[in-house]
């Protein structure tokens, strides 16, 4: 069967905009949750780091033709684009400085 370069982007568009889609759905509920005590599991931060990479690129597809996009999504794109960079000196530092934590 043979399909076509629009028919594959309307079915890839049609996916997507499903309630259910497996494009843009976050991994199970209990992914990367654990108690207040308790060091996080490495292995569930990186599904969950991995899958954030995936759905950036993404939204970067999806968006990258809206010259303007509403000031909510601008703004909180910023605002998880400040928290990644927090995120990511956090790391950095505790790497350089693995006693001084």
């Amino acid at each position: 069967m043979k399909i076509t370069k629009t028919q594959l982007m309307q079915l890839i568009q049609e996916t997507i905009l499903e309630k259910e889609s497996m494009l843009l759905e976050m991994p199970g509920p209990n992914l990367g949750t654990y108690r207040d005590d308790e060091e996080p599991n490495v292995s569930m931060c990186g599904q969950q780091l991995f899958h954030m990479g995936q759905q950036s690129n993404q939204l970067h597809d999806m968006l990258k033709d809206d010259r303007e996009l509403s000031p909510g999504i601008e703004e909180k794109i910023k605002k998880i684009s400040d928290a990644l960079e927090d995120l990511f000196k956090a790391v950095i530092y505790d790497k350089q400085n693995p006693q001084g934590r």
